[in-house]
């Protein structure tokens, strides 16, 4: 099996972001390393994020929910690993259009 570490992330959008997924190859899994959120604004931004079934609907588990970031600050929302399998997507939400950025570090397993 290959591994193979990856960024991903960028801005976060008011209807949500999925800011990243794992690969969709039978067996594959990517093991997120750490998620971080930096308030871009002026003003107080709050976030959301939550893992999203291979369906691309489903929340199958939510990770943080509206919390709130200061301006100029950043939060790191996963302490330790988080697994998502074959086609499973982290989902980012925000209350401030596009002033919350994100940087996902990930080992993908395939």
């Amino acid at each position: 099996m290959a591994e193979t570490f990856k960024r991903a992330g960028g801005d976060v959008a008011a209807a949500g972001t999925v800011s990243y997924t794992a690969p969709t190859s039978a067996g594959a899994v990517a093991i997120i390393l750490s998620i971080s959120l930096a308030n871009k604004s002026t003003s107080l931004v709050n976030a959301t994020a939550e893992i999203i079934e291979s369906d691309g609907t489903t929340v199958g588990s939510t990770l943080i929910k509206e919390a709130d970031i200061p301006v100029e600050v950043g939060l790191d929302i996963v302490q330790n690993k988080v697994v998502l399998e074959a086609g499973e997507s982290i989902k980012l939400t925000t209350n401030s259009n596009n002033n919350l950025s994100a940087t996902i570090a990930v080992l993908e397993i395939t």
